[in-house]
């Protein structure tokens, strides 16, 4: 689980006005897009829930505790969270349009001054925050290079109230490793020996093989497997 050294916190009036309170960090991966959201993090010995998931425990009806059932499974209200290492979720992000994003949004002084229906946010999940201008140059994902926190934010929160995220399991690693030296060993010792039209049909079975695996434990099983994709 990830460790935190610092952590601000809000006013302690409004902590003490709050249900719940969790951390809206987003780490990167090594290439600068962030592609998870950590559920937990670690603050001098005590679990720290994300906003999101903080947010799914104030709105359960009956118990709002996160328990830890596992070192991957989180639970909430009966509802069971799996996890990858470290209690991180792989997002799924849903794209919008260039002139709208995938969540309604709306500025303060709009609802206010009665330019927008103030019944939008009625009985909804409202996040307030920057908007995405003003929080430029925002954060890179793999569908927007400028998505704004907030926005990272209601994707993480959409994901796990609609159980709609990604997984890497620990067991996936062994699995890519080892279909990719079945696939160097067919190459390397099968391949040669083959005709030069059944060696290029081989060549094209084998990489429809990979794309298909990887997008059949994607689509049904919502495990991200690393063969074609980056």
């Amino acid at each position: 689980i990830r460790q935190v050294r610092h952590l601000s916190t809000p006013p302690q009036r409004v902590c003490n006005l709050t249900a719940a309170i969790g951390f809206s960090d987003f780490w990167p991966d090594n290439d600068g897009v962030v592609r998870s959201t950590n559920l937990l993090v670690n603050v001098d010995g005590v679990y720290l829930p994300s906003l999101a998931l903080a947010t799914v425990a104030a709105l359960s009806s009956n118990d709002k505790n996160i328990v830890v059932t596992s070192p991957s499974t989180l639970t909430v209200d009966q509802q069971i969270t799996h996890t990858g290492s470290g209690f991180q979720l792989l997002n799924r992000y849903y794209n919008g349009t260039l002139d709208q994003s995938a969540f309604r949004t709306a500025t303060v002084s709009s609802i206010l001054s009665g330019q927008t229906n103030p019944n939008i946010i009625r009985n909804r999940i409202v996040l307030i925050g920057e908007s995405a201008v003003a929080a430029m140059p925002g954060i890179s994902t793999p569908i927007n290079l400028h998505m704004s926190p907030l926005e990272v934010v209601a994707s993480s929160l959409s994901n796990i109230l609609e159980q709609d995220y990604l997984l890497r399991p620990n067991w996936l690693p062994l699995l890519e490793t080892g279909l990719l030296l079945a696939i160097l060993v067919v190459v390397l010792f099968w391949m040669p020996t083959m005709p030069l039209i059944g060696s290029a049909l081989m060549g094209i079975v084998l990489a429809t093989l990979v794309i298909s695996i990887e997008a059949w434990f994607l689509v049904s099983k919502g495990v991200w497997v690393q063969f074609a994709s980056a």
